[in-house]
């Protein structure tokens, strides 16, 4: 949703300036009859214009090292050759296996099929600095509108921050112009993350959400359903370290922590094992809506950390799946929950399977639109640091 009191066409230039200017133009002008926009992520190439300065130190390389495999090889011919062996006698044939080993195929129906399904990049047993790279990967965004003959508009994602500001855009575009929206991946084959239709309310029917299965799935994976006086909590409760154990990791993750200590995770599972070695309450992952927002977040003895909230005003959607990353190798991450709010998307950084996730986004979903109106609220936030 829009900020407050704002109307469709000025919800829709505010979203469009996030865009490049090439392409929000043309896709003003296309809004006007469209009914649908499809987004679809696209890891794509581009020349590698440095290659034409490091090829010819790569090549050298290249013959530095099949040199030394040279000699190598010589060396270990030349010292076959003087050896006079076991005085002539063979050596005995090992013995064959009298079967080949059988692996069975994982038959668990609970994998995410659609995950498998996506093309990921190869990863180079070949040192990078030994690599010919002529190429750079890239994220690209396709976006059609619907119905319409033109070509699908492209362009390029330079970081994680214009990523997310540009997809968020094209969902609030969506919302405020009432059209169907489809978010994909490509594939092949192209893999749906997302469909809405902006003239509903978080772009979700709530007639498509199963409630009676959303539960079962959520109870079953561990986590507790609480209604609370503003809303609803997801509560997940981690099982304790024992005190004894707690210790021996502390000490030795203490030795270590000058290496590790920036890290905000290491930090992290640094003061739960204190907290395990002092015996406090187990901590608790919470996904949470409440009268201020929806989000998730991770508590222990009166701290929370690792906290993603959008506020309910400025929240246009709540959508589960695979990820193209706007990271350097554009790499595919595992299906996540991911908030779209005014200015951006943000992912919450936690590890579900297909199912939960998509039962959790259910769960979430219609305790907002069962809610009363929403109000007005704060910028959306995230913080990965601890408050008391």
């Amino acid at each position: 949703m829009g900020a407050a009191g704002a109307t469709a066409s000025e919800v829709i230039e505010q979203a469009l300036g996030a865009l490049p200017a090439s392409v929000r133009e043309e896709l003003r002008a296309r809004l006007a009859g469209a009914d649908a926009l499809v987004v679809m992520h696209i890891r794509d190439e581009r020349f590698r214009w440095m290659s034409l300065f490091t090829f010819p130190f790569k090549v050298l390389l290249w013959s530095l090292v099949l040199l030394v495999l040279l000699w190598v090889f010589l060396q270990n011919l030349a010292s076959e050759s003087g050896d006079p062996g076991d005085g002539g006698t063979s050596k005995r044939p090992s013995l064959k296996p009298e079967a080949l080993p059988r692996y069975d195929g994982s038959k668990d129906s609970t994998v995410p099929v659609y995950v498998c399904r996506v093309e990921r990049p190869a990863r180079s047993w070949i040192p990078g600095f030994l690599r010919f790279r002529f190429t750079l990967p890239v994220h690209t965004l396709e976006v059609l509108t619907s119905p319409s003959e033109a070509p699908p508009l492209r362009f390029t994602i330079s970081g994680e921050r214009q990523g997310h500001a540009a997809v968020a855009a094209l969902y609030a575009v969506a919302s405020a112009a009432g059209l169907k929206l489809v978010e994909l991946n490509q594939g092949p084959p192209p893999v749906v993350v997302h469909r809405g239709h902006g003239r509903l309310p978080l772009m979700l029917d709530p007639r498509a959400l199963d409630l009676e299965w959303a539960r079962s799935e959520v109870t079953a994976a561990g986590f507790e359903i609480i209604a609370t006086e503003t809303g609803l909590e997801l509560r997940r409760v981690h099982s304790p370290t024992s005190k004894g154990l707690a210790w021996v990791f502390l000490v030795g993750m203490l030795l270590v922590s000058p290496a590790f200590v920036w890290l905000a995770d290491f930090r992290h599972l640094l003061l739960n094992f204190l907290f395990d070695a002092w015996g406090r309450p187990s901590g608790a992952d919470v996904f949470f809506v409440d009268s201020e927002g929806v989000g998730y977040c991770y508590k222990r003895a009166g701290r929370t950390w690792s906290r993603v909230a959008v506020p309910r005003s400025q929240l246009h959607a709540i959508i589960f799946g695979e990820e193209l990353g706007f990271d350097d190798q554009v790499s595919y991450g595992q299906p996540r929950l991911r908030l779209v709010g005014n200015g951006s998307v943000y992912p919450v950084d936690y590890s579900l399977g297909d199912r939960l996730g998509n039962a959790i986004r259910d769960l979430l979903v219609n305790e907002i639109l069962a809610s009363e109106s929403i109000r007005p609220g704060a910028t959306a936030s995230t913080g990965g640091g601890l408050t008391a």
